[in-house]
């Protein structure tokens, strides 16, 4: 008799976890279970280049983004995510608008998109909605992991591309994800990569383009929204093609639903500032094309 009771307390468990469990369809309702979710300082926001600051930070040192890893990607319910095996020396990033002499160890990566090429990026450019976003966590290495970092204001740091379309030009990095994809529709599914660098991610890591970037302080776009992210977003964009983005828009939500429009609502900026890192620009003020 005991036993039957425990099994029901375990089953009344698992029912409001599922009943809680959060998604983008109602993201409105958020804040009632993650209170963070309605503060002031939370991501994603619209980027309006002309009313970005200039400032020029320390170069941005990447640890390990060239180095080939084998890697889990997972269906998650919410996104494709990549992770390393727990016993890799996992890349790093530092300086930038980051702390000085911390450092920043990688945790995921994963993908924002939309359900078709016209929208699908969390935040937006000059009023324009790329059709994919793709972000590597980072946690702050004085914490324990990344569960503890979100917890403090400089916990954790999103490196961020756009990814756009461009018929004659793909993302080779991106090729070996987009095959995965067909091994993980389901939701909680996994498989593995051979060979993953997560540098080919944003088609090199190293380039001139690379050394322009806006951050701004914000939070971590899905529950609990905690306000302990430095972003750090390229402007300028990805090319992929669209037959690398299809693969996405058949994976299977943790419903069975088909898995697209995995973006959240732009979010007030709060008189927040942003920022434009780009080396030898003098003026507050920038071109809207860059």
């Amino acid at each position: 008799m005991v036993l039957k009771g425990f099994k029901l307390i375990i089953l009344l468990y698992a029912v409001f976890d599922l009943a809680n469990a959060w998604t983008y369809s109602e993201q409105d309702q958020w804040s009632a279970e993650y209170p963070t979710c309605g503060s002031n300082q939370q991501s994603p926001i619209a980027i309006n280049s002309m009313e970005a600051g200039a400032k020029t930070h320390p170069p941005i040192k990447y640890e390990n983004y060239k180095q080939p890893f084998n890697v889990i990607i997972t269906n998650n319910g919410h996104s494709a995510e990549i992770k390393l095996p727990e016993d890799a020396v996992k890349p790093r990033i530092s300086g930038g608008p980051l702390p000085a002499d911390e450092t920043y160890q990688f945790e995921n990566l994963h993908f924002h998109w939309g359900a078709n090429n016209s929208f699908g990026s969390e935040h937006v450019l000059n009023n324009r909605r790329y059709p994919m976003e793709v972000h590597a966590v980072h946690y702050n290495t004085k914490y324990a992991n990344l569960e503890e970092a979100i917890q403090h204001s400089d916990g954790v740091t999103v490196v961020t591309a756009f990814y756009q379309i461009n018929s004659f030009q793909g993302l080779a990095a991106l090729q070996d994800v987009s095959y995965a994809l067909s091994a993980i529709i389901e939701y909680e599914t996994t498989t593995k990569i051979a060979n993953f660098k997560l540098s080919g991610m944003y088609g090199g890591i190293d380039t001139t383009s690379k050394r322009v970037y806006y951050t701004y302080a914000g939070s971590l776009t899905t529950p609990p929204c905690s306000e302990a992210v430095t972003w750090i977003i390229f402007p300028n964009p990805v090319s992929v093609t669209s037959n690398q983005l299809k693969p996405f828009r058949k994976l299977k939500d943790e419903h069975g639903g088909i898995l697209v429009n995995n973006f959240r609502q732009l979010q007030d900026l709060n008189g927040r500032k942003i920022y434009l890192n780009r080396p030898g620009q003098k003026g507050p003020r920038i071109d809207e094309d860059i």
